[in-house]
């Protein structure tokens, strides 16, 4: 049978950003490896607004640890009358798990939420930041802090190197849901005690309160698709301090677990849907999507939206010349995340094509052509006497090197910040210069 950790199967991921977090799972519960008893087992709690953990191991172990944190949790509030930080939870934690180290439960817990720091500054007012806090356990309690990932589970190896491999610093909440998705899905394809469906959950900051951007469950069973719905949507928002008002009247703490995951999962921004043999049914033209980068090439680029189609993007939208495609490589970077919309769909090929918005220079020049507007570009090209930098989609410039400027001070691929100098008409040329 080997390992008991590998009974019923099962992973938990952790994973940080921009001011935001994610925790995701995968939703099978199996048996001696062999049998899969459910489809429908989460290893996601939240404790509060701030902190969620998720459970990998037993299944009997992980319902028995939860309702021992789910009782120490709403004790401490009652005792403190204040919501238990996560620094409190994560010490907490480990305490239990180390109390029974001579019987231990056999569980891998991670930990994810906000770190809450309360100053003050100069003009007496209280400041409130929120720091992305991630933490993974072993079975005794011995902790594990980082700052990109954490995981746990009997796919903590496949884990492991697709983070590494697609895991990018400071993303925002869409990023983030994107790369911890693709991590979770590939990770699943690649173990077999593991995966019919996964749960994801994103959380970011806005100002003073934490809320929920995504909360997804996708049942692979079923052949589901994310669906973007992010306007007709309604959001989970959980005020920092306490519950919202809506909540706090539905709240009854005798309501068990599953009752609490069933009502959460209603306030979702990605739908699931089933497409029942006709693909792309659900995708319309304009739609926008974020999408991450497959593959380059001088003529397209190759993406996967919402970790479910696959979309191609013409290199011409970035530049105005087709001598200029060569210079795709430097400016993009494969696993980038990108936002597109969608220009067509060939349902008889199925292939989604995509494009993203562009600019004129008269749109520029209204913009930055005052003399003090900076404007970030990228190093595309280091010539003899100019520098040729990309500005925005279908806008390139040109920076005139000064003389006596060495041109290996420049880069390709490197950032410079630049303002409007002229622009030729005639030519269609436009010149920056450096501040």
């Amino acid at each position: 049978m080997g390992s008991i950790f590998n009974y019923n199967g099962g992973c938990v991921l952790g994973m940080s950003g921009a001011q935001c977090v994610a925790i995701a799972c995968d939703l099978r519960l199996g048996a001696n490896n062999f049998t899969t008893i459910s489809t429908n087992f989460t290893k996601i709690f939240k404790m509060n607004d701030y902190v969620y953990v998720g459970l990998s191991g037993l299944a009997t172990d992980i319902q028995t640890l939860y309702e021992l944190l789910r009782y120490r949790v709403n004790l401490y509030e009652i005792r403190q009358e204040t919501p238990m930080d996560i620094d409190c939870f994560a010490n907490m934690l480990s305490s239990i798990l180390y109390s029974n180290r001579f019987s231990p439960y056999f569980v891998n817990p991670i930990v994810v939420g906000f770190r809450v720091k309360h100053t003050m500054d100069d003009k007496g007012n209280k400041i409130c930041t929120f720091e992305p806090y991630l933490t993974a356990y072993d079975l005794i309690g011995a902790k594990c802090e980082t700052k990109d990932f954490v995981v746990n589970g009997v796919t903590s190896e496949q884990l492991y190197g697709m983070c590494e491999s697609l895991y990018i610093k400071d993303q925002d909440k869409d990023g983030l849901f994107e790369t911890i998705s693709q991590c979770l899905l590939s990770a699943l394809d690649r173990d077999c005690l593991s995966g019919w469906g996964a749960e994801v959950y994103v959380l970011y900051v806005y100002p003073k309160c934490i809320s929920l951007a995504y909360s997804v469950s996708v049942n692979e069973a079923k052949r589901s698709s994310f669906i973007s719905s992010i306007e007709n949507a309604p959001k989970f928002t959980a005020c920092a301090g306490g519950r919202s008002k809506s909540d706090r009247h539905s709240h009854n703490r005798n309501h068990s677990h599953k009752n609490q995951i069933n009502a959460s999962q209603g306030n979702v921004i990605y739908k699931q849907i089933k497409e029942r043999g006709t693909p792309f049914r659900f995708y319309n033209i304009g739609d926008s999507f974020y999408g991450r980068i497959l593959s380059i090439s001088k003529k397209n680029i190759k993406l996967d939206i919402l970790c479910d189609r696959k979309a191609y993007l013409n290199t011409s939208e970035y530049f105005r010349f087709p001598i200029l495609h060569k210079y795709v490589f430097t400016l993009l970077k494969v696993h980038n995340i990108i936002r597109v919309k969608i220009k067509y769909i060939q349902t008889v090929h199925q292939k989604i094509a995509v494009q993203i918005q562009k600019y004129t220079y008269e749109e520029i020049l209204s913009s930055f052509n005052n003399g003090r507007s900076l404007i970030n570009a990228k190093i595309l090209d280091v010539l003899d006497n100019h520098v040729l930098l990309y500005l925005a989609p279908q806008i390139h410039a040109k920076l005139l090197l000064r003389v006596g400027e060495r041109a290996d001070e420049y880069r390709p691929g490197n950032d410079v910040l630049v303002r409007i100098d002229r622009f030729d008409g005639p030519r269609g040329e436009l010149y920056v210069r450096v501040p």
